[in-house]
């Protein structure tokens, strides 16, 4: 045993000793002793299951009834979505530099008290950046659960509104809400709130609420960790990123990662080829965690459910029906407004041989083309009255046609 075991065996004494006597501070000590020497063991996983044991708080949002999640005030639709995280952090494939950050940011969240002590604050103001299917979400819902708290994600679209300033009054109230108890809350998609504000495509209250973001961030005073999620970092407001205490940027794995992440997905799945099989492994790269997760699951199915096959040898896409093609009209404005008067008798016909009757703004297709008055053709074409609105709206376009 040497010196490890008989220094395990001290540590053991100690913190039986301490949880007998109800000293807590003592066994906090001792435990973190424990966790650090199965560390040093290189037992991770143990020791990031007795740190969540030690440090892990109760999951107050099961007593949040659905009243007390806000809500939008236009639609009445709640602005977040309360998630129990379930995936664990071997779960998760990370690179050397994101897997060192995670690390940093679960202890300071774990030592807190001790960096209070110091008049200083864990990060909890994250930005994760990168391509879809590279594990954003998924490191998000990972650090609640490992920190043994709620996982919030803000649902943009009942954030955003399209009334005067409801966007900024949707926002304070998530920025509130988080405020009410220690939580991660995940912003997925920020870019649409936090987009660059000299871009002069865009209006006027957008930029308004990209100023109340950087007001609401820099005001916010509360326990809950705040993550951004986008997939356009690119085009983020220039003032947001110093809101951030750590930046993550997630990309496709590389081979080693891809290997690894082949050996948690197929853990227990039996199989004909070796995970070391660089030729395999090349098949999948480039590719995002997702999309080696999907392709993955579907050969499983393959495999164990034959019958259920589905043969791709053609995009599902390519299997669905195509579409009419247009109706391309004749220049000359009489022979236009006939042809658009015989395509809608046609219409009228086939909607009447199939369901017994008839909307044109779903069964067919008409275009209109530029220059041409709705009234002149409403005129020289008797009948037409019935699409008159969806002429008007097609010549009020700028491209070429408007299908309707």
């Amino acid at each position: 045993m040497g010196r490890r075991g008989i220094a395990s065996s001290k540590l053991l004494r100690q913190l039986i000793k301490s949880g007998s006597e109800g000293n807590l501070e003592a066994f906090r000590s001792v435990s973190e002793e424990v966790i650090q020497e199965e560390r040093a063991k290189q037992h991770h996983l143990l020791a990031n299951d007795l740190e969540k044991i030690l440090y892990g708080r109760p999951l107050p949002y099961r007593h949040i009834g659905e009243n007390s999640v806000p809500s939008d005030k236009e639609r009445g639709l709640p602005l977040l979505a309360m998630k129990e995280p379930a995936r664990r952090l071997e779960d998760v494939i990370l690179s050397d530099e994101n897997r060192v950050q995670f690390d940093e940011i679960l202890a300071e969240h774990h030592h807190e008290d001790l960096l209070r002590s110091y008049g200083m604050e864990p990060a909890d103001k994250l930005l994760f950046c990168g391509p879809p299917g590279c594990g954003k979400t998924l490191t998000a819902e990972i650090l609640a659960s490992e920190l043994g708290r709620p996982l919030a994600v803000v649902r943009i679209d009942s954030v955003v509104s399209s009334y005067l300033g409801e966007t900024a009054a949707n926002l304070r109230k998530v920025f509130d809400f988080a405020s009410t108890m220690p939580m991660v809350m995940l912003f997925d998609e920020f870019d649409a709130v936090a987009k660059e504000r000299s871009d002069s495509a865009e209006h006027g209250e957008l930029k308004r609420v990209v100023n109340s973001v950087l007001q609401m961030m820099d005001a916010y005073q509360g326990r809950s960790i705040l993550i951004a999620a986008t997939n356009h970092e690119g085009i983020l407001d220039s003032a947001v990123w110093r809101r951030f205490e750590e930046v993550l940027v997630f990309e496709p794995p590389s081979t080693e990662q891809i290997r690894n992440l082949m050996g948690i997905k197929l853990r227990g799945v039996r199989r004909d080829f070796e995970l070391e099989s660089t030729k395999l492994v090349e098949l999948f790269k480039g590719t995002s965690h997702a999309d080696i997760e999907r392709v993955l699951r579907r050969a499983i199915m393959d495999e164990n459910y034959p019958h259920l096959k589905i043969s791709r040898e053609e995009p599902v896409n390519e299997r669905r029906p195509k579409p009419p093609p247009r109706f391309s009209p004749p220049e000359d404005p009489v022979a236009h407004a006939q042809a658009l008067q015989g395509s809608l008798q046609r219409a009228q016909e086939r909607a009447d041989e199939d369901i017994g009757g008839f909307d044109e703004r779903r069964l067919f297709r008409l275009e209109v083309q530029p220059g041409f008055n709705p009234d002149d053709i409403r005129r020289l074409a008797p009948g037409i009255e019935l699409i008159s609105q969806c002429l008007v709206l097609m010549s009020m376009g700028n491209d070429r046609s408007r299908t309707f």
